[in-house]
């Protein structure tokens, strides 16, 4: 995904089948890269058997900075 500098970006999120417990949290957070690569959203999402199939949006977004380089980020979802 590309998200432009000084904006944002989305993706969603959902669970391909019911958590075992009646609630499952989602964490999302980012373990390497270009630091101006953040996250916009919340950093937990949370799922119930009744709405694993639900979309929920993640938004990602990129701060200016003085360079021309594109910058990456890896954020890992857990």
């Amino acid at each position: 995904m590309v998200v432009p500098e000084g904006g944002k970006a989305t993706f969603n999120v959902r669970l391909s089948a019911p958590p075992e417990e009646r609630r499952t949290t989602v964490r999302i957070r980012r373990i390497n890269g270009d630091g101006n690569i953040t996250l916009a959203s919340r950093s937990r999402l949370g799922f119930t058997r009744r709405d694993y199939r639900r979309w929920q949006t993640v938004t990602l977004q990129a701060s200016q900075d003085d360079d021309t380089t594109a910058g990456e980020a890896l954020f890992r979802l857990s």
